[in-house]
């Protein structure tokens, strides 16, 4: 979670987001496949020691190399990409450029995502509801309006009248 200021109200919340802690290459993010054996007819099944996300901290083609520190945030950051679930174009990038010089500088620890919000209100909405069946004393309103509310405050521009 992460504290937002609304730009409309100027009112704090705390909203959801993709943050993963990781320092180091994603197990997934390592290169496996098969080739065939020259002239065996063989298939020789690999595991390449480099993965994706280490080359694209540690390109050797870019001139400048990442601190340790700056390699660890990338690392997190990747795997927050990986999370989402999203695409990994330039729209999350800070510095948008082809490759690694722009996945360099992925952003989506820094993006408060609607669809991931939405749905976390809309689960405990039905969640809340549901808990009247079992403790029809305590209603859920109390809670769903305010979380209606933050969505509202932090995910809908007014002024342009959309999400």
């Amino acid at each position: 979670m992460v504290k937002v200021t609304s730009p409309y109200t100027n009112q704090s919340y705390m909203m959801a987001h993709y943050a993963v802690n990781n320092t180091a290459p994603r197990p997934e993010s390592y290169l496996t496949g098969q080739f065939p054996a020259a002239s065996h007819g063989v298939l020789i099944s690999f595991r390449a020691f480099w993965s994706t996300d280490y080359l694209t901290v540690h390109d050797p083609t870019l001139a400048i190399a990442l601190t340790d520190e700056q390699a660890d945030e990338l690392y997190s950051e990747l795997a927050s990409g990986a999370e989402s679930g999203w695409d990994f174009t330039s729209r999350f990038e800070a510095v948008p450029q082809l490759g690694n010089p722009g996945l360099r500088t992925y952003n989506i620890k820094n993006t408060i995502p609607v669809c991931l919000n939405s749905i976390l209100c809309t689960c405990t909405s039905w969640l809340l509801h549901a808990s009247l069946i079992f403790l029809p004393r305590q209603g859920p309103h109390a809670v769903v309006c305010p979380l209606r509310r933050i969505q509202c405050h932090i995910c809908c521009n007014p002024s342009a009248n959309r999400w």
